[in-house]
C-alpha cells in the first residue's frame, strides 16, 4: 500500500453564501497548489453533500474540505504550519466571526 500524509483544511459553509464562500475557497487552494513554494504532491476539494441519518444536514451549513498532500507527516506539517494562520485569518476577516476553519493532518493508504 502507498502511504502519503494530508494536510486538511475543513471550512464552515453557510447554506446562505454557499456559493461565494466556496469560489472564495476554490480560488485560494488553486493559489497555494500552485505557488512556487509548495512542497506536496497534489492537491484536491470536497464537499459533504449530505451525512446519513440528518435529512436537514446542509440546509444551513456544510462544510469544504481542502485536502494537500505530501511524501511525508513533517512536510505536511511544515507546509500547513506555514499557510493555515493566514488562510484561516482571510477567510474569517471575508465572511464574519463564524466563518472558521480548522486543520488536520492525516496518514493516509491507498487500497489497491
Amino acid at each position: 500500500m502507498n502511504k502519503r500524509y494530508c494536510y486538511n483544511i475543513t471550512f464552515l459553509v453557510r447554506s446562505s453564501r454557499r456559493k461565494e464562500q466556496m469560489e472564495w475557497i476554490a480560488r485560494r487552494i488553486e493559489f497555494l497548489r500552485h505557488a512556487q513554494g509548495f512542497s506536496g504532491t497534489g492537491a484536491s476539494l470536497s464537499v459533504v453533500t449530505a451525512v446519513p441519518g440528518m435529512s436537514d444536514y446542509g440546509r444551513e451549513e456544510t462544510s469544504m474540505t481542502a485536502q494537500f498532500t505530501f511524501a511525508t507527516a513533517e512536510d505536511a506539517r511544515r507546509w500547513g504550519d506555514t499557510h493555515f494562520v493566514t488562510l484561516a485569518g482571510a477567510y474569517s476577516r471575508s465572511f464574519g466571526s463564524d466563518a472558521y476553519a480548522m486543520p488536520s493532518i492525516i496518514e493516509q493508504w491507498e487500497v489497491e
